[in-house]
């Protein structure tokens, strides 16, 4: 790797690693008829004879592509060394320690795949945590209700079956979300960003609010919408979907019953705005950013103790980046709500 590196740092040769071969080649090329001549003019002074001139001919050709070779051979270490980076990391699990700030084509796949491998690394350490939660997370209402079953099976008192039958309700519930949350992240993942259409956003709110109705009445939370009817914007409609869906259902987890929350939207010089406002249990200001983090504790738990794997804002965050947009958390702190604040781009382009 030295002398790639000592090769990239002449001018003409930083930008091409054909150009270093190049170089090289040339280089080899012209060895034995440079000193062919030197050996030629210093024996100036007494005749040669034929095979002296073959035998130092044969010489300098033979060292000079015996060099060649050697240097050529020194060049192409630094894929060797990104292959052997990408093999260590699949078979060890070691994370590669390539170099970054080379110019030519293979300094760009050192980085490349430097990037490719750390990416890669931290998804599964996504997966991992994602696994570690479901573990815990899906278990839990399970248990409940079986529990809340032999209850039922064992109580005499009728009047108390009501109550159990409200927590089984709300175990269901709790399961059915993060059910569709894990398969909300499956789904984006495959279709991404893939297509952008002209979408009504009064309408799709109206989608997304159809599928809250249990939650809404469980505990009697009233909602309110504030969007134009004609309010139109040219985006991926599934994305935006789940962007409004992980918001309200986050509305909703921590809205105390009686409760309200306002969605608004709206248009602002080619940007759309959504805002999801709700007076449920809020936060703590400083720990407006931690909201957004995978797998985030931060009030895990709703007001009638729903559960949660966590990475519903951090979901949204990705969609909202994903359209070259911004979201915000706001809150005047615990007990005094919250308001997520989304600015996209209303026109994305057209792939």
């Amino acid at each position: 790797m030295k002398l790639y590196s000592r090769l990239s740092r002449i001018g003409f040769l930083k930008q091409k690693y054909s150009t270093k071969f190049l170089f090289i080649s040339f280089l080899g090329i012209h060895v034995p008829l440079i000193g062919l001549i030197l050996f030629i003019s210093f024996s100036s002074f007494r005749e040669l004879n034929p095979g002296e001139v073959l035998f130092w001919t044969l010489g300098l050709t033979l060292g000079s592509t015996i060099l060649t070779l050697w240097v050529q051979h020194s060049l192409i270490i630094p894929v060797i060394a990104s292959s052997k980076a990408l093999d260590d990391y699949l078979n060890k699990k070691e994370l590669p320690r390539l170099p970054v700030h080379f110019e030519d084509e293979v300094g760009v796949l050192m980085r490349d795949l430097n990037e490719a491998i750390y990416t890669l690394d931290a998804h599964i350490d996504e997966k991992k945590d994602l696994v570690n939660m479901l573990s815990h997370d899906l278990r839990a209402p399970m248990s409940n209700i079986l529990m809340l079953t032999e209850l039922i099976r064992d109580d005499k008192q009728k009047k108390e079956m009501g109550e159990y039958l409200k927590m089984i309700d709300l175990s269901v519930q709790t399961q059915l979300g993060i059910v569709g949350t894990i398969l909300q992240l499956m789904r984006a993942e495959l279709q991404q960003n893939e297509f952008v259409e002209g979408v009504n956003i009064r309408l799709l709110i109206e989608k997304v609010i159809s599928q809250f109705k249990t939650s809404l009445s469980l505990k009697n939370i009233r909602l309110e919408i504030d969007v134009p009817a004609d309010l139109e914007a040219t985006l991926n409609p599934y994305s935006i979907e789940l962007l409004i869906y992980n918001l309200l259902s986050n509305a909703v987890k921590f809205s105390k019953p009686d409760g309200l929350i306002t969605i608004k939207a709206g248009k602002n010089d080619d940007v759309l705005d959504i805002e999801v406002v709700d007076e449920g249990s809020g936060f703590d200001p400083k720990d407006a950013e931690a909201l957004f983090e995978p797998f985030s504790r931060k009030s895990a738990k709703g007001t009638l103790g729903e559960g949660s794997i966590g990475i519903g804002l951090y979901f949204s965050r990705k969609i909202v980046q994903s359209h070259s947009g911004t979201i915000t958390a706001g809150s005047n702190g615990r007990g005094l709500g919250s308001t997520f604040t989304v600015h996209i781009p209303a026109e994305q382009n057209k792939d």
